[in-house]
């Protein structure tokens, strides 16, 4: 038993991710021998936060 659990106290697994709305591709694929190019833009706005909390919640239990 964890100390935690002997106080009575819940543990929390918390997260958070971020995601570009615009994401420029820096990298690429191309045929051997060929070059790989393109354009991007560089001043792309905007951004989504996203967190996740785990409570009293464990796999195999």
């Amino acid at each position: 038993m964890t100390f935690y659990q002997q106080v009575n106290k819940p543990i929390v697994f918390i997260d958070e991710s971020g995601f570009a709305h615009n994401m420029p591709r820096r990298h690429g694929y191309a045929p051997i021998g060929k070059l790989c190019w393109g354009s991007h833009r560089w001043n792309a706005k905007g951004r989504t936060n996203a967190i996740g909390a785990l409570l009293n919640s464990f796999w195999g239990d």
